[in-house]
């Protein structure tokens, strides 16, 4: 019976975590974070099985992949880079082919949560610099990531820390290019898709930061 009601309790907790995350009342890091408290709490999870999550090799990587990236960012002109590879690009679709594209197969090759810290923001400038929407752009550049991330072993942060705990349970493990080729299937048909249709359907939803600067300056000049 008991078994039973930690089973519930687990589901209930689980849905209002993702309940918060799509109401965009708390973020998603601060909502998992409340979800593995309340579970070592009540004693569902033990501190043990805790810290040994917090302690898996593959989580290690991501964080110093992201580090890395970040570090690259600060000491290295990379727009001047970006700005060789994309100069083609006079318009949003040609941009969108490109992005996703190219995207994609760096995924592949790297782990997907470092492309994304490396390229949202040139993605970002590039929209603010032509007047597109950054929802245009942005949701694309993470779809594009997700699904490159598909096509190699090390291309997301998920399929790592599946590995990682597969090999700890003394399973076999995945090698490098066994999901090669439902990755790029999946890949290649998202990023049409896109291309062809869905940024049909991607909302134009307006730049936050800067409506925030227009809206602080008009009120300054009002003062004034």
């Amino acid at each position: 019976m008991a078994e039973a009601f930690q089973s519930y309790f687990v589901l209930i907790i689980l849905f209002l975590i993702f309940t918060l995350i799509y109401l965009e009342v708390l973020r998603p890091s601060v909502s998992f974070l409340l979800a593995v408290l309340i579970f070592t709490i009540t004693g569902i999870l033990d501190t043990e099985h805790v810290l040994a999550g917090f302690s898996n090799s593959s989580i290690a990587v991501i964080i110093l992949l992201i580090v890395v990236t970040a570090g690259l960012r600060k000491n290295y002109r990379l727009e001047l880079i970006f700005d060789l590879v994309f100069k083609k690009s006079k318009t949003y679709r040609n941009f969108l082919i490109r992005m996703m594209a190219q995207v994609s197969i760096l995924s592949a090759m790297i782990n997907n949560t470092a492309v994304v810290a490396l390229m949202t923001p040139y993605v970002y400038n590039y929209g603010r610099k032509n007047n597109i929407a950054p929802s245009k752009l942005l949701i694309p550049l993470s779809y594009a990531t997700i699904m490159g991330g598909m096509i190699t072993l090390i291309g997301t942060s998920t399929t790592l820390v599946l590995n990682g705990f597969i090999t700890e349970a003394g399973l076999k493990e995945l090698r490098f290019n066994d999901l090669i080729l439902i990755g790029s299937a999946v890949t290649i048909t998202g990023i049409s898709f896109i291309i062809f249709l869905g940024y049909k359907l991607l909302p134009n939803h307006t730049d936050t930061l800067q409506n925030f600067s227009e809206n602080k300056g008009n009120t300054l000049l009002k003062q004034g």
